[in-house]
């Protein structure tokens, strides 16, 4: 048995409160960890530099700080904390391929796999021994409805259409992260497939989204690129008050 069985990692989960997270700490419960929890992006960042933990578990479209610019930050410090993301959509099809880009982040778990898979990998990055777990029956169904529900989330019809937009952009892109860096007359074949399925996967959650799913994909892109070119340490300064 690995040495480091015998510690219990620090883990900060960052995602909002409801049964996709409670699925998350029960995917994660047989490596013994301390669990803390963080509703958004910015309690993330404060628990992750008081804590200095092992592993974050983290919403890829998390509010407040996004995943990426949790990513940079932990990057920028050189902190030893090892990112895993979790997609925000429930969708076993989208774009049928590994991941070219985590934003920073080592290891990447599907929503339909947060029981199966999201352990193993976590026990992987911590170098720590794992038994086996099979989810019990009825979790994929729980996960479904769960994903399901975070889109009836009390917003206007804009708000609502645009958050979704957002959700649906920051899986985009951990497939193809070029689409940052280019304009949309430059798309290749590739990128322009991804936008599309992007495109169909908004406008089947949503059909308020039909017709103009593409637009709202790629305001989304446009809001994300803006945030990267934001620099990090002023975005760091101004949500601590420094």
């Amino acid at each position: 048995m690995n040495q480091d069985d015998q510690r219990q990692p620090t883990v900060v989960v960052a995602y909002e409160p409801g049964p996709i997270r409670d699925e998350i700490q029960s995917a994660l419960v047989r490596l013994h960890p301390t669990i803390h929890l963080a509703a958004d992006g910015n309690e993330a960042w404060s628990l992750i530099l008081s804590l200095r933990p092992d592993l974050l578990v983290v919403d890829a479209a998390i509010d407040g700080l996004a995943s990426f610019e949790l990513g940079d930050r932990v990057a920028g410090r050189r902190l030893p904390t090892r990112i895993i993301l979790i997609a925000s959509i429930y969708d076993k099809t989208a774009y049928k391929r590994r991941p070219t880009s985590l934003y920073g982040a080592d290891d990447y778990v599907e929503q339909h796999h947060i029981p199966d898979m999201l352990g193993p990998k976590a026990a992987t990055l911590l170098d720590m021994h794992m038994t086996t777990y099979r989810p019990g029956d009825g979790v994929a169904a729980t996960l479904r409805e769960a994903a399901q529900a975070r889109f009836e989330d009390g917003l206007s019809r804009r708000e609502h259409l645009d958050r979704m937009a957002w959700m649906v952009a920051c899986d985009l892109v951990i497939y193809n992260d070029a689409l940052l860096r280019l304009d949309p007359d430059r798309f290749s074949p590739q990128e322009r497939a991804d936008v599309e399925a992007a495109t169909s996967t908004i406008e089947a959650l949503a059909p308020d989204a039909i017709g103009q799913g593409e637009t709202l994909i790629l305001n989304a892109l446009q809001r994300m690129m803006t945030s990267q070119k934001a620099s990090p340490a002023d975005a760091e300064t101004k949500s601590n008050g420094e």
